[in-house]
């Protein structure tokens, strides 16, 4: 492995998977644990980009308070000064109010999902859960006067 000082994110991919072939649930677990160690105000980001609601995620990530501890005890910084420092331009969806899929009462199984791209024009699609089908709501920063 080759540490660079202006590299934002590294992952080293093993050929051989030491766990059974369900990776999901334990990529969902290693992922909502880095979320709550590190993160802070700005973990509602992971369970968003893997559709995990926030209250009851279905995903036991167990205790992470030896994790915190040594965050604290070594002073590391906050995620905000990271977003601040060193990725000043990721996208923040702080005022997010809700997130997932739009979906048909009428039909079952389809989502809203963008159409073509050539005409802009949303379609009804069979739900996949991809991001082509995730809509955002939130509340818009106040510009000024």
């Amino acid at each position: 492995m080759e540490v660079l000082p202006c590299a934002r994110v590294a992952h080293i991919e093993r050929t051989k998977k030491p766990y059974n072939n369900d990776i999901d649930y334990y990529a969902k677990r290693n992922a909502l644990r880095a979320a709550e160690v590190w993160m802070d105000e700005y973990k509602s980001h992971v369970y968003m980009a893997w559709n995990i609601p926030m209250n009851n995620p279905g995903v036991d990530f167990g205790d992470v308070s030896e994790r915190l501890a040594l965050r604290k005890r070594l002073q590391c910084r906050s995620f905000r000064w990271y977003l601040e420092h060193v990725y000043p331009e990721m996208r923040v969806y702080n005022n997010t109010i809700t997130y997932g899929e739009v979906r048909n009462s009428k039909a079952s199984g389809y989502c809203l999902d963008q159409g073509a791209e050539d005409d802009d024009k949303a379609i009804l699609y069979p739900c996949h859960g991809m991001s082509s089908q995730v809509r955002t709501k939130y509340v818009c920063a106040d510009s000024g006067p």
